[in-house]
């Protein structure tokens, strides 16, 4: 009876554990979820503010100072004021973004990239602190996703 008793408690303390798992597994699940709704949010309106070519809506979107740097990490990077930054603008989301496609090397604009990615994943573009979608990085600032880096290849 003794060797009975043992054998259900020590299956009722592995029953308890993977109860406790799934329980773990569920809550990091809707973590995820609402980090992510907030990115997603935030990048629906980036994205449509890039096609609309609404720089107003980008400047509100995006973090001052805001900062430049070359894709070398021993360039200098720029911190850039509202002023500057739209002078800055039209290179960023112009430059060409190389990458393979099978065994050929394609190039498009961020522009062109940005209007094709119509959601990111945090799982795939970083943690939940920051995201990097090719060449700009977003971050959140006083618990808001900004746009606030930008690698440009001159």
């Amino acid at each position: 009876m003794a060797k009975l008793t043992r054998i259900f408690q020590r299956k009722g303390l592995y029953l308890l554990i993977a109860i406790l798992q799934f329980f773990i597994v569920v809550d990091s699940v809707r973590s995820t979820e609402v980090a992510d709704s907030g990115f997603a949010i935030f990048w629906t309106e980036f994205r449509q503010a890039v096609i609309d070519n609404d720089k107003n809506k980008i400047d509100a979107l995006t973090y001052f100072p805001f900062e430049v740097r070359g894709v070398d990490d021993s360039d200098a990077i720029q911190s850039l004021d509202e002023k500057m930054f739209s002078n800055i603008y039209e290179r960023l989301i112009a430059q060409m973004i190389h990458f393979p496609i099978g065994n050929q090397m394609v190039a498009k604009p961020m522009r062109e990239l940005i209007y094709e990615t119509s959601s990111i994943f945090l799982e795939d573009a970083g943690n939940y602190k920051s995201v990097r979608f090719q060449q700009f990085e977003f971050e959140r600032k006083n618990g808001q996703w900004r746009f606030v880096r930008a690698f440009l290849e001159e």
